[in-house]
């Protein structure tokens, strides 16, 4: 199975390799996928990108200002390129266009 979460301008996909054994964590920033580290477990890839430990130093040096998501909240995509597409459609639901207010 394949999992990715975006956060601000970086998106980040766990996939199994080839063998099976491992679990590639890859980020995209901002437009090729790129390979960090393998881990034994999808949930081991999540908690690494959480703590900081991807080996990608500009991630890993952000201090941010709540904690990073728990594995639970990656999405599942058997694609891998879904992400985008969900993102703007949870944005859109979190926080609605306003409509310009009526004459008051």
């Amino acid at each position: 199975m394949i999992y990715t979460i975006k956060h601000s301008d970086w998106q980040w996909l766990i996939e199994p390799n080839k063998t099976g054994k491992l679990f590639s964590l890859k980020y995209k920033r901002p437009i090729s996928w790129k390979q960090c580290k393998s881990f034994p477990s999808a949930q081991a890839a999540a908690e690494a990108v959480a703590k900081g430990e991807t080996g990608i130093a500009e991630w890993d040096k952000i201090k941010h200002a709540k904690p990073f998501p728990s594995f639970s909240a990656w999405l599942i995509d058997p694609t891998g390129s879904a992400v985008t597409a969900i993102s703007e459609i949870l944005r859109t639901t979190v926080n609605p266009p306003r409509s310009p207010a009526s004459g008051a």
